[in-house]
């Protein structure tokens, strides 16, 4: 979910809307019989896929997950009240 996070730098937020925003663009622009298709649907995503290597995407790549591993920062967080008294 994009809207509730706190994003660290830009790939993290290309990570995070591509591919998917292939996905919505497909349900927005296809009938719902051309929505049952998923051999089609990942076909023409991997064609996107090169447009966003092109363009030099930091993206989620279903068709090898570990190309691109999820760019997260793990901090450690200081606790907000002393609860050793």
């Amino acid at each position: 979910n994009l809207w509730a996070e706190t994003l660290e730098n830009i790939n993290r937020l290309d990570y995070l809307v591509f591919p998917r925003i292939t996905a919505l663009a497909e349900v927005a622009w296809n009938s719902p019989n051309e929505r049952t298709d998923p051999k089609g649907f990942m076909n023409r995503v991997e064609k996107h896929l090169l447009l966003f290597e092109k363009a030099s995407l930091y993206f989620y790549n279903p068709a090898d997950p570990g190309k691109n591993p999820e760019p997260v920062q793990m901090k450690v967080r200081k606790p907000r009240f002393n609860t050793e008294e």
